[in-house]
């Protein structure tokens, strides 16, 4: 494999490494739970609205976990004869 490849793939695995940092910030997310509970926070509409970003982001981030760990562990497979079943 080409080192100047790696390099930029290990530069974007670190970049990606970051980004997830970041999402794992919970900051915003302790003042959110802070704002829901201002009296008259929200109208019924709002709420289901923030219902369903707060399960779709849920979702995202079960399957960023899902694939992360294919990442890992397919890495680790690369090279090492692995038996397939079907």
């Amino acid at each position: 494999m080409d080192t100047k490849e790696l390099t930029k793939l290990e530069g974007r695995i670190k970049e990606l490494s970051q980004g997830l940092k970041q999402l794992s910030d919970d900051d915003e997310l302790t003042e959110l739970i802070k704002i829901i509970h201002q009296p008259g926070w929200t109208t019924p509409a709002e709420l289901l609205f923030v219902s369903g970003l707060v399960d779709a982001l849920m979702m995202k981030t079960k399957t960023l976990r899902n694939l992360k760990h294919t990442l890992i562990s397919g890495s680790r497979l690369v090279g090492k004869q692995v038996a397939v079943t079907h």
